[in-house]
């Protein structure tokens, strides 16, 4: 209840124009506490792991991609991931993201 969005989803399901992000005074702010699922030891441990793996794996791809982390998504503005793709006997490596596929033969 910290953030006042009252009306929100009407007026954008309609295409009026409207606010975000509007705090509400901290008086109505509802104050809950959430226990934790797992220890800070635990969290710490899996954070190191994830490092561990992204530097074992970084630069190691099985198929080169010329616009690796240069082409970006029109739509959504992210990078576009390469991938090899077959069909019907040919091979394909195709640029995508969630949004967009380009196709280079």
């Amino acid at each position: 209840n910290k953030y006042d969005t009252e009306g929100n989803y009407v007026k954008k399901q309609a295409g009026e124009s409207y606010r975000t992000g509007r705090l509400r005074p901290k008086n109505e702010w509802l104050k809950t506490s959430i226990p934790a699922l797992i220890t800070k030891e635990q969290f710490n441990l899996a954070q190191k792991r994830l490092l561990e793996v992204r530097r074992r794996y970084a630069g190691r791809t099985k198929h080169l991609y010329l616009l690796s982390g240069l082409v970006r998504c029109g739509r959504c503005n992210g990078l576009m991931i390469g991938r090899k793709q077959i069909s019907r006997g040919k091979t394909y490596y195709i640029y995508y993201s969630f949004h967009f596929y380009l196709v280079l033969k």
